[in-house]
């Protein structure tokens, strides 16, 4: 918020300069200060929020809310905001061109350089390591129940002073050698995918989780709670349970470990994910998106 408030002078200066025809934002609070100042400002721009939070209606505060899952679009209109104020179109991502595989020589080495284990299944979880929100120690617990075969487990994103007691719970119930914890410039991510077997996130709930899509343009099976965004976003590509409930992630992964996941299912998660969400083929929804918000500027 201290960002956004500061940062919004020169922010207004920049408007006056180019005055664009729309502003496009998902930080709320800098959403709320131009929307109070647009007069001020002295540009007649159109305010379109990127709801992927999300918020909340009522959405008093813009001209325009892109929603980017229907979930969210649903609520918003049963609350009695009007249709034609909303827009549904889904996040995209820059979908690898050509689709999952290294070889098991390629495979190793990678691991190798990465300080994993060569031969044991490795899940991965991306994500805030911490008991909040991204669920880890929900992770943990699940992993550390499996008494046969029981996976490696990665723990790939941002640390905060939260992070301590999960990196505690990781060593106390998996063992020094039964996972890692590691934050890495986003570009190094992909290496952890990589080498996975499955991917798997503890949340309850997502805005709209553009990991999973990650996750999918390396082929990766997806554990993850049952929830309608995530069926919005996975499809028939998810492994859904009661992420509520013990026991529910170590049932789907028990199964997991004795499938052989083939290479053609590895193919059709990445296809499945150029098809729906690579920015290419959302490219003409977002044009028509910024269409309707300007039709009557």
């Amino acid at each position: 918020m201290v960002e956004q408030l500061t940062a919004f002078p020169a922010f207004c200066r920049f408007i006056r300069k180019w005055r664009p025809d729309v502003i496009f934002y998902s930080d709320s609070n800098h959403g709320f200060q131009l929307f109070e100042w647009r007069k001020q400002i002295g540009v007649d721009f159109k305010l379109l929020f990127s709801n992927g939070g999300p918020c909340r209606p009522p959405f008093s505060r813009t001209d325009y809310v892109h929603q980017v899952a229907p979930l969210y679009l649903e609520v918003a209109l049963e609350s009695g905001e009007p249709e034609s104020k909303h827009v549904m179109v889904p996040y995209g991502i820059n979908v690898p061109s050509q689709p999952p595989g290294l070889d098991e020589l390629e495979r190793r080495a990678l691991r190798r350089r990465l300080g994993l284990p060569e031969e044991r299944m490795i899940v991965v979880s991306v994500g805030w390591i911490s008991h909040h929100h991204k669920r880890m120690d929900y992770v943990i617990e699940e992993v550390a129940t499996m008494e046969e075969k029981r996976p490696f487990l990665a723990m790939v994103g941002r640390m905060d002073e939260s992070s301590s007691a999960i990196i505690r719970l990781a060593r106390e119930r998996l063992g020094e050698d039964g996972f890692v914890a590691v934050s890495v410039p986003y570009d190094h991510v992909a290496d952890y995918y990589r080498v996975a077997d499955a991917f798997v996130l503890g949340s309850l709930v997502e805005g709209f989780g553009r990991v999973f899509l990650e996750a999918l343009c390396f082929g990766l099976r997806c554990f993850v709670h049952d929830h309608p965004v995530m069926r919005y976003v996975l499809a028939d590509e998810g492994r859904y349970g009661d992420f509520t409930q013990a026991g529910s992630l170590r049932r789907l992964l028990d199964n997991a470990v004795s499938e052989t996941d083939s290479q053609a299912s590895q193919i059709r998660r990445w296809n499945m994910v150029r098809e729906r969400f690579d920015w290419h083929s959302l490219r003409s929804q977002y044009a028509e998106m910024f269409r309707h918000v300007t039709h009557d500027h």
